[in-house]
């Protein structure tokens, strides 16, 4: 596994569970109620912790992430798609045709065409044509520079997640610390809303795109519980400036998810058209001669 583990790895999964951790352990490591702050004994198991948890933020948030863009009509297409329309300006017109070509010699599609004729058939086929060309570039070992591009949004995806909840955990413990709800009645709230969302999470099995918001609610319960005992010296302002902070995080790696998504096909179709042009043999044998 240790042999396997690359820069995706770290980028999509060990970053945003890192991120995570201090949003989480910061207001945690300086509240008595923690008992005893957290020491650097922490760190080498939260090295593993962080990077399981990295998976689990691209399990709830991946799905919040919409990986579909509206084009010029409203219609939801993918932006592999959009990029080869012949009235989208991001490709050059001799990239498209070059690419036009390819899909027609090896895979026997016609996926010209501009936004106002497009079709379901023909979306098909550009997907197909993106994947094939995903798949030369790293048989040739040429896709390194697009690559860094799915690990940059799959950070943003991690980071977004992370930021989302760790938001609604440091509100809670932003609003346990101000003490404006009553100690038992701020209790006993907590608990109704934690057994509201997990008879949401366990019986109304909800929709995935509403996954984040669901554990960002239960991770405000779970701030609030943890920070509201009255011997809690963490104050109010900290959890309430990395509450700012994290929604901030989460509104910035939103804005730049959408830009290394929409990068990361129009690089793969660059990438391959350079390719091509140096092994003009490439679109009809399938590899380099």
């Amino acid at each position: 596994m240790i042999e396997r583990f690359n820069f995706y790895d770290v980028y999509g999964y060990f970053l945003p569970g890192v991120f995570f951790l201090l949003l989480i352990a910061v207001p945690l490591s300086l509240s008595a109620s923690a008992g005893t702050s957290l020491g650097w004994q922490w760190l080498l198991p939260a090295a593993p912790i962080a990077y399981l948890i990295g998976h689990m933020l691209q399990i709830v948030t991946g799905s919040t992430f919409k990986t579909l863009v509206r084009d010029r009509k409203g219609a939801q297409r993918y932006h592999s798609d959009i990029a080869l329309d012949n009235d989208d300006k991001e490709l050059s017109a001799a990239t498209k045709a070059r690419i036009a070509r390819t899909a027609q010699a090896k895979l026997g599609f016609d996926i010209e065409g501009s936004g106002e004729d497009h079709s379901d058939e023909r979306a098909v086929e550009r997907r197909e044509m993106f994947f094939y060309c995903r798949s030369v570039l790293t048989r040739a070992s040429a896709a390194s520079y697009v690559e860094q591009y799915q690990g940059m949004y799959t950070l943003m995806v991690g980071l977004a997640g992370a930021g989302a909840i760790g938001a609604g955990f440091n509100a809670g413990c932003a609003l346990a610390a101000s003490g404006a709800v009553p100690t038992f009645c701020s209790f006993i709230g907590a608990v109704a809303i934690a057994l509201a969302l997990a008879g949401v999470l366990i019986f109304s099995k909800p929709n995935q795109d509403d996954s984040l918001w669901v554990v960002t609610a239960a991770a405000a319960v779970a701030g609030f519980v943890s920070t509201m005992s009255p011997k809690d010296t963490i104050g109010m302002s900290l959890p309430f400036g990395l509450t700012l902070f994290s929604i901030y995080a989460t509104r910035l790696a939103q804005h730049r998810y959408r830009y290394y998504q929409k990068y990361f096909a129009l690089g793969v179709y660059r990438e391959f058209a350079a390719l091509e042009i140096q092994n003009p043999k490439l679109p009809l044998t399938g590899h380099l001669e």
